[in-house]
């Protein structure tokens, strides 16, 4: 009687555009994929801005959607997206969350206790953008082997989309969105 059970409530699905060339405000970036991307986002489709970020020579946004919505993406579009006179490269994103001072997964850096690890080698001597080893040794795979005691080969950086920890992770990820219908 202590305990009360509840559903879980899905997440919408998330489409990252990139190769955006200006910084668009949220209002236009919705104005423009509505109206040059008529196949996919029709009047009714659910659709908010969710971060629009600079990135090193272009901006790229990340807009969550409807599952109806997404289903129309993945079956019509062609993984681009029209945006004034550019063919912006888009696909699904989900997030995983992970921190970049030990490279684990589930907190930010803000969030981190532990000391720093570098993320390609798994050595505690240096930062990974100082990391001149040729050997590669994931520090999620190490820790996920000696906790679980499993055998999983260690010979990638963890930012290999390979990883099986993130491989994990993202599937579990992606089980917590919603694919056919609104979520909210």
């Amino acid at each position: 009687k202590d305990y009360a059970a509840s559903t879980l409530v899905k997440k919408n699905p998330c489409i990252k555009i990139i190769d955006l060339d200006i910084q668009y405000s949220e209002e236009v970036l919705l104005e423009r994929l509505k109206q040059q991307n008529s196949h996919i986002f029709f009047e009714n489709s659910q659709i908010k801005v969710v971060v629009i970020k600079k990135m090193v020579k272009f901006y790229m946004a990340i807009v969550e959607c409807d599952g109806k919505t997404f289903g129309r993406y993945v079956n019509v579009g062609d993984g681009r997206l029209y945006i004034d006179t550019r063919a912006c490269r888009s696909f699904q994103y989900v997030r995983v969350m992970r921190c970049f001072k030990r490279h684990d997964y589930r907190h930010t850096a803000n969030h981190c206790t532990k000391e720093k690890v570098c993320g390609k080698c798994s050595s505690k001597d240096h930062e990974t953008n100082e990391c001149d080893s040729h050997v590669k040794k994931c520090i999620n795979c190490k820790l996920t082997n000696y906790k679980h005691k499993m055998s999983l080969d260690l010979e990638y950086s963890v930012f290999d989309l390979k990883c099986p920890t993130y491989r994990h992770l993202l599937n579990n990820e992606r089980s917590k969105i919603c694919y056919t219908q609104s979520s909210k």
